[in-house]
């Protein structure tokens, strides 16, 4: 079973769907970005924060989070228009199995 959101644009009526495990991937991933604001990513963890890169390696960890944001905005957002204004319902699809023969 597959669950989607199915997006109705209040402004241009425009229809659009996004998979509610893309978006929750998403969202996870923005919210743990969040946690890191201001800390290296990587090998870069363990950086004392000793001034050579001039912040650099900070901007870099801080980047993935903001992506994701960026990403899950994209999701939900109109892609006719651009407004956020719109009506969401969950719906649930089954997949049938591909058999190669």
């Amino acid at each position: 079973m597959v669950q989607e959101y199915k997006r109705t644009c209040y402004s241009c009526e425009t229809v659009w769907h996004s998979l509610k495990s893309r978006e929750e991937t998403v969202k996870s991933g923005a919210s743990a970005g969040a946690g890191r604001l201001g800390q290296p990513e990587g090998s870069a963890r363990s950086c004392s924060y000793c001034g050579m890169c001039g912040g650099t390696v900070i901007t870099m960890g801080n980047r993935g989070g903001n992506d994701m944001k960026a990403e899950l905005d994209r999701l939900r957002t109109c892609p006719h228009c651009g407004s956020h204004n719109y009506f969401e319902e969950v719906r649930e699809q089954e997949v049938l199995e591909y058999v190669e023969t």
